[in-house]
C-alpha cells in the first residue's frame, strides 16, 4: 500500500511542477505524506522548507516591517523566505497540517499560494514548488476548519480515493504503462493525441458542470453558489474542491501534465 501511496504523492509532486498548480493532499493520519514528500526531495534533489499550519503567526508567513531610524518601514522577510532564495538547489515549500492554521494565517497564505509572494517584491524563486497536506475534518478538533478561498487555491487530492486494497494491488500490477519510480521525463505529444486529448478533456468538462449543481444543464458553472462554507466538514474522508474558472485552468493543465510525462495511473487520475 505505501508504495502505491508514494507513487500517487511522487505523480502530483511532478504534475505540479510541470502545470505550476499548487496540491493539497488530504488523507487520514498516519499516510505518511510528510515522509514521502521528504523522500522525493532526497531522490530529485530538492530542499524542503516546512510551515505547519499550528505553528506560524502571520507574520511568520508575510514577514515584519520594522523602523530602522528612517522615514519609511523596512519589510524583514522571514528565515524560510531567505533560506528559499539563497539555496543553491530547487526548494520544496511543504505547507504541513494546512487545516490547523488559525483563519488569519490561512488569509496570509492565500498570496504565498495564488501570487507565489509574501510581498509585492518578493516572489518565490521559479523552481519553488508548493505542496499543502492536511488531514480530514474527522481527524481534527471542531475549531479547526479550511477556507474555501484556501482550498480553491490548490488542486485538491485525497489520497483515500482508493477503494481496497485489492483494487489497489490488481491496478499497480496491470499498470505496466505508468513511469517508473523517479524517472520521470517530458516527452513530445503528437497532432493525433492532442486531438485526442482535447477531446477528452471536453468530454470531462462537461460531466463537472453537470454534476456541479443538480439543476445546472451541461456547459454551465452556478456562479450563484455561495454554499462553500462548510466545504472541510462537508463530505466525511473526503475533500471536494468546486468549480470555478480557477480549477477549470488548473484542471487543464494538470491534465495537460499527465499526457505530457505519460502518467496513466487511475490513482492519479482520480
Amino acid at each position: 500500500i505505501m508504495i502505491m501511496i508514494q507513487q500517487t504523492i511522487y505523480d502530483m509532486i511532478e504534475l505540479s511542477k510541470v502545470s505550476k498548480v499548487p496540491v493539497l493532499m488530504m488523507s487520514n493520519p498516519g499516510f505518511g505524506k510528510t515522509t514521502i514528500v521528504n523522500r522525493y526531495a532526497r531522490d530529485f534533489g530538492y530542499n524542503v522548507e516546512i510551515l505547519i499550519g499550528s505553528r506560524h503567526s502571520h507574520e511568520d508567513i508575510t514577514g515584519y516591517y520594522v523602523n530602522n531610524g528612517g522615514a519609511t518601514l523596512t519589510h524583514m522577510s522571514p528565515a524560510w523566505y531567505d533560506r528559499i532564495i539563497n539555496s543553491d538547489k530547487p526548494t520544496i515549500l511543504f505547507i504541513d497540517e494546512l487545516p490547523t492554521a488559525p483563519e488569519y494565517v490561512q488569509g496570509a497564505l492565500l498570496s504565498l499560494v495564488c501570487d507565489r509572494e509574501i510581498s509585492v517584491d518578493k516572489k518565490l524563486r521559479e523552481d519553488t514548488l508548493v505542496i499543502a497536506a492536511g488531514n480530514y475534518a474527522e481527524n481534527m478538533p471542531e475549531t479547526f476548519t479550511l477556507l474555501s478561498s484556501i482550498i480553491n487555491r490548490f488542486c485538491v487530492v485525497n489520497i483515500t480515493e482508493f477503494e481496497s486494497q485489492m483494487d489497489l494491488l490488481d491496478e499497480f500490477l496491470a499498470d505496466t504503462d505508468a513511469p517508473e519510480m523517479n524517472k520521470y521525463k517530458e516527452i513530445e505529444l503528437s497532432d493525433e493525441e492532442k486531438i485526442s486529448f482535447k477531446k477528452d478533456v471536453k468530454k470531462a468538462f462537461e460531466q463537472l458542470f453537470s454534476s456541479y449543481h443538480e439543476t445546472s444543464p451541461k456547459g454551465f458553472i452556478n456562479l450563484n453558489n455561495a454554499d462553500l462554507s462548510n466545504m472541510f466538514n462537508a463530505v466525511p474522508g473526503k475533500l471536494y474542491n468546486f468549480i470555478s474558472p480557477r480549477t477549470i485552468n488548473y484542471y487543464h493543465r494538470m491534465c495537460l501534465g499527465c499526457l505530457s510525462l505519460g502518467i496513466t495511473s487511475h490513482n492519479t487520475l482520480n
